[in-house]
């Protein structure tokens, strides 16, 4: 599921997974907004982009992320960054993450969210890689309503470094003999440029194509 080494993956995976509390924002103080930002999107949008258990790829986060929270998310100059959860802490052997959810933090209702809210949203689902990524996961525990905790059943990275330089040397070989090749994709996003845009937000997100509602285009005067 994440690469050798790679443990903000596994991250990266629960924060899709659990983009949990729907409309789900940290109680503060702070003034109404003030102007209009309009954002152009270059497809068609469609209902089931608007609901984190039904996302399958990854299009729907344009809209994901500008409705939505989620326990970890990726943000400007940071790959993955505290969101409903303020922290969170990973065992010595890779097998047990578990999320402190943020005080204060409410659903558009205004009811508080709580840790059996991120089970429910977790158990709910049922994208493209629901199949995969609940059989990885033992067990999701409530320590308490502020906590919860998933246990992994295999670490998918190799925690030993020596034994990650030997299986990386060992990849290497085996593409050096049997001359692998594989197809680069560039994916084409629209972002904001050209003549008229002041500052463009294309990179904000590393290896997020789509990275509203952060992405605010600023366009000069003609």
């Amino acid at each position: 599921m994440t690469p050798p080494g790679d443990t903000l993956g596994r991250l990266a995976a629960l924060a899709l997974i659990v983009a949990a509390a729907s409309f789900a924002v940290p109680e503060v103080r702070a003034e109404a907004p003030v102007g209009q930002m309009t954002w152009a999107v270059h497809t068609t949008l469609v209902p089931t982009w608007f609901d984190p258990a039904e996302t399958i790829q990854g299009t729907p986060f344009m809209v994901l992320l500008a409705t939505h929270d989620a326990l970890v998310k990726p943000m400007p100059g940071r790959s993955m960054a505290p969101s409903l959860a303020e922290s969170w802490s990973v065992s010595a052997d890779g097998l047990v993450y578990e999320f402190v959810l943020r005080k204060g933090t409410k659903f558009h209702n205004g009811e508080p969210v709580t840790a059996e809210d991120v089970k429910f949203f977790f158990e709910r689902y049922r994208g493209i890689s629901a199949k995969a990524i609940k059989e990885k996961v033992a067990a999701v525990e409530i320590p308490d309503p502020g906590r919860v905790r998933f246990l992994f059943r295999e670490q998918a990275a190799e925690l030993d470094r020596a034994k990650r330089e030997a299986i990386l040397h060992r990849m290497q070989q085996l593409i050096h003999e049997r001359a692998m090749f594989a197809p680069v994709w560039d994916f084409a996003f629209l972002h904001g440029v050209g003549p008229r845009v002041e500052e463009s937000g294309l990179g904000l997100l590393g290896s997020y194509g789509f990275s509203g509602p952060y992405e605010d285009v600023k366009l000069k005067s003609r």
